[in-house]
């Protein structure tokens, strides 16, 4: 008789990693760790870039919380496409409906595969800033992680120029989570 093997959720973001490496996508350790190869922060632009279009702070910074997310309810970061995963989680954010604070959305597309057409992206409007938050609901569990983008992320680049928008996007990629968003994690 084969012996069958069966995975444990926590195994899950191992045996992702472990994909990974064998077939040469490199690994996004926490992106602000000089763990970080500088091909893991690229893949982490890319994939930013190929939902969104670019790679700006907001995008960025979405992608960052999705990541976070992911890791904070026990599942495989970035998700492969392949992953049911994806249609384990429910991603909403709440903002006004303008861009920047609305492409926060697509980094958390990036990150958690959630999507409009798989309907477990929502895009909510709210008409002030200080209501804008963004949270990711593992629907098995009911567990949550929510996050609000910290005041001091707003002013900084809120009114970026065009031209500084992807150089805005790579140092939010390797700031510290503390120095980008409060996050709060509901069982």
């Amino acid at each position: 008789m084969r012996k069958r093997w069966v995975l444990k959720p926590q195994q899950l973001p191992l045996l992702w990693m472990a994909i990974q490496l064998a077939v040469g996508i490199p690994a996004l350790a926490h992106p602000s760790s000089s763990a970080n190869p500088p091909a893991a922060l690229e893949a982490a632009t890319q994939r930013v870039t190929e939902i969104h279009g670019g790679a700006g702070p907001w995008a960025v910074v979405g992608y960052r919380m999705g990541m976070r997310a992911l890791k904070e309810l026990g599942l495989a970061s970035p998700l492969p496409p392949t992953s049911p995963s994806r249609f384990v989680v429910e991603v909403i954010h709440e903002s006004p409906l303008q861009i920047p604070f609305a492409c926060i959305v697509d980094g958390l597309h990036a990150a958690t595969g959630a999507s409009l057409g798989k309907l477990n992206l929502k895009l909510v409007e709210v008409d002030s800033l200080d209501k804008m938050r963004s949270v990711v609901i593992h629907r098995e569990t009911g567990k949550r992680v929510e996050f609000q983008v910290l005041p001091g992320f707003i002013a900084k680049y809120r009114e970026l120029p065009p031209e500084r928008l992807m150089a805005a996007g790579q140092e939010v990629l390797q700031m510290a989570d503390e120095a980008l968003f409060r996050l709060t994690i509901r069982p």
